[in-house]
């Protein structure tokens, strides 16, 4: 390769590989900039744990079929009253399976729902049920291990109303939900 030499006028003499050094420099910049922001937007692993377990909180909640209050009259339901009579293992594993009741328990997901409230004389409640608590008792000592073998675990609480018989009284639900890694 034969480099010329071009005359700068009366500051001297310059190769032509010299100009390029500039505009390499530059398009070593675009590029290395170029592929940061592609491996900044391609994500190779989606965490969608948050968004399944919200999904079972807003059924648990909404369901005519669940544990909120359901007025048969009106046809409606009242998410942020819990019924007592309705606060048990049978309605909810039966508001919760989404297709075949033959595999509602073929579920990995499993969930602790702890309801604490004061009763009519001021005595404070808990009432506890489970979501497929056979899973819910596998699952809790694996919590926070790394891998397949490991679970996740969120937690979600909520204030809400309590109707016991015909009396409504100010009580907390907490949700733990609990699901296998990966």
């Amino acid at each position: 390769m034969k480099f010329k030499l071009k005359k700068l006028g009366k500051k001297g003499f310059v190769d032509d590989w010299l100009y390029w050094i500039p505009k390499l420099i530059y398009f070593n910049i675009v590029v290395l900039l170029v592929m940061i922001m592609l491996l900044m937007f391609i994500r190779t692993k989606i965490d969608m744990g948050s968004a399944e377990t919200q999904i079972y909180v807003n059924r648990i909640f909404y369901s005519p079929t669940g544990i909120s209050y359901y007025d048969e009259e009106l046809q409606r339901g009242y998410p942020g009253i819990i019924d007592l009579q309705r606060f048990n293992e049978e309605i909810l594993n039966h508001s919760l399976f989404f297709t075949n009741p033959e595999e509602q328990y073929d579920t990995y997901i499993a969930i602790n729902l702890s309801l604490k409230y004061a009763d009519k004389k001021g005595k404070d409640v808990e009432a506890v049920t489970y979501y497929n608590k056979e899973w819910y008792e596998r699952f809790v000592p694996r919590i926070g291990k790394k891998g397949r073998g490991g679970t996740k675990e969120w937690t979600r609480e909520r204030d809400v109303v309590v109707k016991d018989d015909n009396l409504l009284l100010p009580g907390t639900l907490t949700l733990h939900i609990v699901m296998p890694n990966g």
